[in-house]
């Protein structure tokens, strides 16, 4: 057998204010419950800490609606690191900050820095210095003047917006291609709008928080995806990241963990309330809320899990020279190891009958234990997907090959597929219809007799797919690809 180190294993897989009359009349949707407000205009939930430091400072006419939930927010490039926990919303990023006494353990990201250093890298913007009633700060050099300066002081000054890092200039707007006078502040950057005059909303910040949520989403690369009905579903991102859809949206959500390593690589929804997921270890969603189950001898290396019911369920890991983990009585214990082989994923039919797939083939659960019942060629990727449809039928993807396996009862048979990359994932919504997805954007459909290419409007690689029903589907991959199927069409979701 090919031996791999462990580390190739780890998923290489790998409207302008939001309506000023509507801000001018004050009407919010907002439902309250008990320390905590939902946003039906974004169907987000702001709680705790950032909804009073919401509400103290400014509230909607401020920061805009919140664009996502809270979670952790993983710095790029460190590998498993403790993140911060963070929320978006139109006009800032909330940063929760534990090491800090109030009122400071609330903070606001330097997004006004962020975005003069990205937009201004290489040269800096004609800018002139406000002389109605101006104040120059001798940290930076830079003056405040007129109605920058007015709300500058009526709207939290130092402490809300930071320093000037700019003199007045003038700018065309990203969001809606208007030109506005603007000024930068470490954590803002200030909009004069002339139509505006003699209302409150004069000087409004621009959405810097709608830009680098639009940013984040764009780049992230997405790995697996379950849905419990149309309605609700969760995908599994990198650095521990999740996407929950409910109430028609996909929502950055809580993520199950305040550090990234490589990424949710399974979900499995037993239902709305139940939610098992791994991205090396194992994670549970009861209540509301993320909690890891378990990581075994000190390793992040579970490869794949497949749930029962809430009491029971079974993974593969990677120690141990490939490894069996079963749970059950609230307990993940290991089972079977020292396999020689590298287990990609599993699934069980019942309690007692499952199939896994491995580096060198597939395993079958009978009799209270796992046996390799068929070996298979070496893949040439580094992953490969299961999907049984019955205990007399079966698909395998494998990663880097267009070749698929097929269950007829009795063996596992390779099938050509007119696919020209390697496939990734595959599922079946009875022997007669089924999906499969992959490289380049690669999306095939199989209909009883053969599978055939289908029109794909992304060339980002696919790496799972959930159909909901035959007329509805997702598919998820990297660079912000998320896939709707819907009439017999894929597109793009748009958030």
């Amino acid at each position: 057998m090919v031996q791999r180190s462990r580390a190739t294993k780890r998923l290489q897989v790998v409207a302008l204010l939001a309506m000023i009359a509507t801000l001018m009349a004050g009407s919010s949707t907002i439902k309250a419950q008990a320390n905590s407000r939902y946003f039906p205009e974004t169907g987000a939930t702001v709680q705790g800490r950032f909804l009073a430091y919401w509400q103290d400072h400014g509230g909607l006419a401020q920061f805009g609606y919140p664009l996502t939930n809270q979670f952790y927010d993983i710095p790029p490039g460190v590998g498993k690191n403790i993140g911060t926990l963070v929320q978006y919303f139109e006009r800032a990023v909330f940063e929760y900050h534990p090491e800090n006494q109030p009122p400071y353990n609330v903070l606001l990201t330097l997004l006004g820095t962020e975005r003069y250093q990205e937009k201004y890298s290489s040269a800096v913007p004609e800018q002139q210095a406000s002389t109605d009633n101006p104040y120059t700060f001798a940290q930076t050099g830079k003056t405040i003047g007129g109605r920058f300066r007015t709300f500058w002081e009526a709207h939290g000054g130092l402490s809300q917006f930071g320093y000037p890092i700019s003199n007045e200039l003038n700018e065309v707007s990203d969001l809606n291609g208007m030109g506005y006078t603007v000024q930068y502040f470490e954590r803002a950057v200030f909009e004069y709008h002339h139509q505006n005059v003699g209302t409150p909303y004069e000087v409004l910040l621009t959405q810097l928080g709608t830009a680098k949520y639009k940013a984040l989403i764009a780049n992230m690369h997405s790995y697996s995806i379950d849905m419990i009905s149309a309605d609700e579903g969760w995908i599994g991102c990198e650095d521990s990241l999740m996407f929950h859809f409910l109430n028609g949206k996909w929502l950055l959500d809580t993520n199950p963990k305040g550090y990234g390593f490589g990424g949710i690589g399974d979900i499995q929804m037993l239902s709305p309330n139940e939610v098992w997921a791994k991205d090396g270890a194992i994670y549970h969603y009861k209540d509301g809320r993320w909690n890891e189950q378990s990581q075994f001898n000190g390793q992040d290396e579970v490869s794949a899990i497949s749930m029962i019911s809430a009491n029971e369920g079974w993974a593969t890991a990677w120690f141990g020279e490939g490894a069996f983990l079963h749970y059950a009585d609230g307990i993940w214990q290991v089972t079977q190891e020292n396999l020689q082989d590298y287990p990609y994923d599993i699934q069980m039919l019942s309690h007692d009958l499952g199939w896994a797939v491995c580096d060198g083939g597939v395993y079958e659960y009978k009799g209270g234990s796992w046996l390799l019942t068929q070996r298979l060629p070496q893949p040439h990727g580094d992953n490969r997907h299961i999907k049984m449809v019955s205990v007399n039928e079966g698909w395998i993807t494998t990663i880097g090959e267009a070749t698929l396996y097929h269950y007829n009862g009795s063996q596992w048979q390779a099938v050509d597929s007119p696919a020209k990359q390697g496939l990734s994932s595959i599922d079946m919504i009875s022997s007669n219809d089924g999906w499969a997805v992959g490289a380049g954007g690669t999306i095939m459909h199989y209909a009883g007799s053969s599978w055939q290419l289908y029109p794909s409007p992304t060339r980002n690689p696919l790496l799972d797919i959930k159909m909901v029903s035959p007329n509805e589907g997702w598919a998820v991959g990297w660079n912000g690809t998320i896939l709707h199927y819907k009439d017999g069409v894929w597109s793009q979701y748009t958030f």
